[in-house]
């Protein structure tokens, strides 16, 4: 897997698993290389909390595909709050199924030093927990110490209100082709990646870091809560959404999306 596609392939494995209802065992393996991926380019600011923005545009400028989230780091664990009504490449109908069943939000946390994943359903207050194995941290590891790193400084800008240098990174592993990409890099930020601009297959991705905060996040955070029920898999999790629903008297109906999306701003 190439090191910058990393970044985005979570959100792909997540649409595609929320549209199958099927599990999320691959994303355990996506988050801990998405997480040393944003580790290898904010090694000074290796602690932070952010809002994470993605977006995928057309050669014309069109947006295909969004996301928002809320991303916490330190130097064990990762946590993304995941907004599904921000994700507009899950179809509206599986969307308003998701929100009638109080599913619209995720926390997936990545702890390597207890080697899993944990994907917590808060609105029904359960959880699914998925290991990440010793190949895939091995993995992580070597090539994380085998990747050559080359900046090219191209000039200043302003992003999100942040001073940055707009460089050109490209990264070269051994058996690989070199990537590359633009990053902007936060001069009063301790050189915080804020902005990656990646093309593909004709397409511009990016992703922006905003209202970013230096500073430890709240250890409570990146622990599931104890009064979770743990569930075996994705079904478990709609069945008890179900029921959780019926015991307020409010039986279970499909709802017909009319189109409308949430802006993800103004779910918070």
């Amino acid at each position: 897997m190439k090191r910058f596609a990393t970044l985005v392939c979570l959100i792909a494995l997540l649409s595609s698993s929320l549209m199958r209802a099927q599990d999320f065992r691959p994303l355990a393996i996506s988050q801990a290389r998405m997480r040393s991926v944003i580790s290898t380019f904010s090694q000074n600011t290796p602690e932070f909390t952010a809002v994470l923005s993605y977006q995928v545009f057309t050669t014309q400028g069109v947006p295909t595909t969004q996301l928002m989230s809320d991303i916490r780091m330190t130097k064990d664990d990762m946590r993304i709050d995941l907004l599904l009504m921000s994700m507009s490449q899950i179809p509206t109908e599986q969307r308003a199924l998701m929100k009638s069943l109080r599913m619209d939000k995720l926390i997936l946390q990545t702890s390597i030093s207890e080697k899993k994943m944990y994907l917590a359903y808060p609105g029904i207050q359960a959880f699914q927990d998925f290991p990440i194995t010793e190949e895939t941290l091995n993995e992580i590891t070597t090539r994380s110490q085998a990747a050559s790193i080359q900046k090219k400084v191209l000039g200043q800008e302003t992003v999100n209100g942040y001073q940055c240098m707009k460089t050109l990174v490209e990264v070269t592993e051994s058996n690989r082709p070199p990537e590359k990409a633009l990053v902007w890099f936060a001069s009063d930020l301790h050189e915080f990646p804020v902005m990656f601009h990646m093309g593909k297959n004709g397409l511009l991705e990016v992703i922006e870091f905003k209202n970013v905060q230096l500073v430890s996040p709240n250890p409570a955070l990146f622990k599931v809560p104890t009064n979770y029920i743990r569930l075996e898999d994705t079904a478990a999790a709609f069945r008890l959404a179900k029921e959780r629903l019926a015991s307020m008297g409010r039986p279970f109906a499909p709802p017909v999306g009319d189109g409308n999306v949430i802006p993800a701003e103004k779910q918070r």
